[in-house]
């Protein structure tokens, strides 16, 4: 019998990534008084990388009212 301790490989929770943005002034969004200052998204993504695209797709539109991105931070 062995003294030494099995390695097993540890699993890594699921990541999620929320998007964050910088709101100039208090705006009503969805319903939602939001800001100002720093405001997560209420979407969470799978990977950074999808939470980024998603935020890039409306960028322009947002930064002409105020909204400025601060990009995506990993949930724990």
């Amino acid at each position: 019998m062995s003294t030494l301790l099995e390695e097993k490989p540890l699993t890594r929770p699921a990541s999620r990534w929320r998007n964050f943005y910088w709101l100039d002034k208090q705006m009503l969004i969805n319903g939602e008084m939001r800001g100002p200052g720093r405001t997560p998204s209420k979407f969470v993504w799978p990977t950074k990388d999808i939470a980024e695209t998603m935020a890039a797709k409306r960028r322009e539109e947002w930064e002409k009212i105020g909204v400025r991105y601060l990009g995506a931070e990993e949930e724990s």
